[in-house]
């Protein structure tokens, strides 16, 4: 093939999360020689479309609902503009990341002739069983998923139905030398939201049930009645704001827990803290794990998705069975009252994810995987 080959990334949104990070990283990575991105959001824009176009990247948004029904009735003037999209770009690959861009990438690629499609499962869609039908559905028009955790990979194949040769494994990449927080503003961080003193733990995570900031709210109560010296921190934003709120109201906390909303600099946020929690009900790869992992910060997160892959109980960290808060707690005591043992995990966290989950690493897999398809 003649130039480079040209890449159409279809994802649900622009904002801030996991996902977008590592398409912003691939789109700044990937060796500008042999690849050409563009991406298309189905919704909206936001901090990461910022960070794309500073790359020179072209990013189109289709503006398609968040709700279901006005995203049913709208879906025939999205799907239109994205096989208008791809049309026009004529990508050499289709790649879709989650479900929602999964399956309206598919129907928009094989309706054009474009074979090449790629689909990326991010995290266990336990919540949304019509997303595991849809994807079922249409995973013939599919030529490979990518997984970013061992765990989803068996997922994909009892769900979905997929077989194992058409699912491949690339876990999620960082960078140690480019991944840095800012010490001035860890020290504002620090200054707004706690006491002189307090042991800070916190939860970084859009505030929805999959991330579990409910029983973070709970098990910070209980950590309160034994230890007083802690604050606690919820960063992110989400529909259960004002439910979460209200638990750490009822719960007595509220002069010991802050609501930070949209945290825009994560490794900044997460490097403020003492201790960093992750209590989700399902997941993918975590992101702020990892990140906390670089920054050297002892984690209690909860026994799914790929926090397996990242943590080995005892070692990086304390990996509990989801949604038991007494133990949740009790692991967060543990750190509280062994500040040796959290900087002893620490140290192994950092020396794990530096050595196994590198960017180089994940750019080169996709690198490879684009080669391969395009």
């Amino acid at each position: 093939m003649s130039g480079p080959i040209k890449i159409l990334h279809l994802i649900p949104s622009l904002g801030v999360g996991g996902t977008e990070k590592i398409v912003l990283e691939l789109c700044r990575r990937l060796d500008k020689d042999q690849f050409f991105n563009h991406v298309v959001a189905l919704k909206g824009g936001g901090p990461t479309q910022v960070e794309l176009e500073k790359l020179g990247i072209k990013v189109t948004l289709l503006n398609w609902s968040n709700q279901f029904f006005p995203a049913l009735f709208d879906f025939p003037r999205v799907y239109t503009g994205l096989k208008r999209q791809m049309h026009v770009y004529a990508p050499d690959i289709v790649h879709t990341w989650l479900t929602r861009a999964n399956v309206p990438g598919r129907l928009a690629a094989r309706s054009l002739g474009i074979t090449a499609v790629i689909s990326s499962l991010r995290v266990m869609e336990v919540e949304k069983k019509y997303h595991l039908w849809a994807e079922s559905l249409t995973r013939r028009w599919c030529r490979l998923y990518t997984v970013n955790c061992s765990v989803l990979k068996d997922f994909a194949q009892s769900e979905i139905g997929l077989n194992s040769e058409r699912v491949l494994y690339i876990p999620n990449g960082i960078e140690p030398q480019t991944m840095q927080a800012n010490a001035d503003q860890v020290e504002s961080i620090r200054r707004q939201w706690s006491h002189e003193g307090e042991i800070l733990i916190g939860a970084l995570g859009r505030l929805h049930p999959q991330k579990g900031m409910d029983l973070f709210i709970k098990a910070a109560a209980q950590v309160l009645r034994q230890a007083p010296q802690c604050r606690f921190l919820i960063g992110g934003e989400g529909g259960q704001k004002e439910s979460l709120k209200i638990l750490a109201q009822s719960l007595g906390m509220n002069h010991k827990i802050g609501f930070c909303g949209l945290v825009r600099h994560s490794m900044d946020w997460i490097a403020a803290l003492d201790i960093f929690a992750l209590f989700s009900r399902w997941e993918g790869m975590p992101n702020a794990v990892m990140e906390a992992m670089l920054l050297k910060k002892p984690v209690v997160a909860s026994l799914v998705g790929g926090n397996p892959d990242l943590i080995r109980q005892g070692i990086e960290g304390q990996l509990i069975t989801s949604g038991d808060v007494p133990a949740f707690a009790q692991a967060l005591l543990k750190y509280v009252r062994e500040p040796n043992l959290a900087q002893t995990h620490g140290l192994s966290a950092y020396d794990r994810i530096t050595k196994e989950f590198s960017m180089d690493r994940m750019v080169q897999s996709y690198q490879e995987l684009y080669l391969k398809y395009g």
